[in-house]
């Protein structure tokens, strides 16, 4: 994965475009840190849905894009040596951090 600096220097201005041509555009981020580049994505617009990877702040993720719909992660690692009741909790853990799981992309 890349620093926010990174990405902010090379990699912002072609999301940006992609955004501007391909909505709604969605980003995929499958690291343990995509709360360190929270607020570069909210800078590009048209921007509707992110990938959010395991071990990411979802909630952090969430302050910084409020309307953005989440798909979110979890670790087939994790999935494979946890009991079934700690995968749910994962789970509900999960989508407590996400918010509001009313929001759906808006088709224009």
């Amino acid at each position: 994965m890349v620093s926010a600096a990174t990405y902010h220097e090379y990699l912002l201005d072609y999301d940006r475009r992609l955004a501007k041509d391909l909505w709604p555009y969605g980003i995929h981020y499958c690291g343990t840190d995509m709360h360190k580049v929270r607020h570069e994505f909210a800078l590009v617009d048209g921007a509707e849905f992110f990938d959010v990877g395991w071990g990411s702040d979802v909630a952090a993720c969430r302050a910084a894009l409020p309307r953005a719909v989440f798909s979110l992660r979890l670790s087939p690692i994790r999935v494979a040596s946890a009991s079934r009741n700690e995968v749910i909790g994962d789970i509900e853990k999960l989508l407590r951090a996400a918010g509001p799981l009313s929001r759906l992309p808006l088709l224009h």
